[in-house]
């Protein structure tokens, strides 16, 4: 065992330029196992990533990061590009290749596979197109403790017709108080990237909720959506008007710099936060 581990990357580098995929997955899996026979990586994973229900700390530390190396070194040899081909057939058997991996059934192999998608852009919004019994689990827990994965949950939710959840994930997408920042679940997304949506993208958004509580049957939901994009189309009004006018005093001279730089700062606040209904009607 201590010898597989220690040569893993050099034999599934061999494998891979046989093209003997079957064999990277079943040898990564299989090293991966022996190095934690007891099953102590999956749940040291989960109480690190607060997936526990009582939140106690696991023992496991040693396990997880010989088990998380056997799976990184396998599915990085899996995905490895094939540079004869052109992108798009390397995409598309990328594609091929992640959805046999999910074929095996081991959820800590499964969340080292979402894992590695998110490290790349190109790759993470390919996540609701995979079947997994864990990628939702994966993706509600991302919102707390990982990356931004808001989008990729809300088209899970869609794709398995799960449309309340679906509404309720794209309304605080699109009302939240910035792009990391959710005012009604703040305790969302303390990850990486901050910047503000706009309306542009936030009535987005809202279209996307209301689609999904109209699929969904949900009218309560549907009527409250609808006051928001009633809300979003008046403040871009608002907007258009303070964008002539920030035109017109910067030709006139009417205001100091810091007049103009005050003001440029609240129509950015017009631009970019959306004003809540109980506020817009009193």
């Amino acid at each position: 065992s201590a010898e597989l581990y220690k040569d893993l990357p050099q034999i599934c580098e061999q494998y891979a330029r046989c093209g003997y995929l079957p064999g990277i997955v079943q040898l990564a899996t299989d090293v991966a196992a022996k190095r934690d026979p007891n099953g102590l990586a999956l749940r040291w994973y989960q109480s690190r990533q607060g997936m526990m229900d009582d939140g106690a700390q696991q023992p496991g530390e040693q396990e997880f990061a010989d088990v998380w190396k056997c799976y990184e070194v396998g599915i990085e040899s899996v995905l490895k590009d094939d540079a004869s081909t052109s992108p798009e057939q390397q995409q598309q058997q990328r594609l091929q290749n992640i959805q046999y991996m999910l074929q095996y059934n081991i959820e800590l192999w499964h969340y080292a596979i979402f894992t590695t998608l998110c490290s790349s852009l190109r790759l993470k919004d390919l996540l609701p197109r995979f079947h997994s019994p864990y990628l939702e689990r994966f993706l509600v827990w991302n919102l707390k403790f990982g990356t931004s994965l808001m989008p990729e949950l809300c088209k899970y939710c869609m794709s398995t017709g799960k449309y309340q959840q679906a509404t309720h994930y794209y309304t605080l997408l699109a009302t939240c108080e910035n792009a990391l920042d959710f005012s009604s679940d703040h305790q969302l997304y303390n990850g990486e990237d901050f910047r503000a949506f706009d309306l542009d993208e936030r009535k987005m958004y809202l279209s996307y909720a209301l689609n999904a509580a109209e699929i969904g049957g949900l009218r309560e939901s549907a009527d409250e959506l609808i006051d928001w994009m009633k809300i979003a189309t008046v403040q871009q009004e608002i907007w258009k008007e303070f964008q002539d006018m920030m035109k017109y005093l910067r030709g006139s001279n009417a205001w100091s710099v810091q007049e103009n730089q005050q003001f440029e700062s609240f129509c950015r606040q017009v631009k970019n936060t959306l004003c809540r209904p109980e506020l817009m009607y009193t």
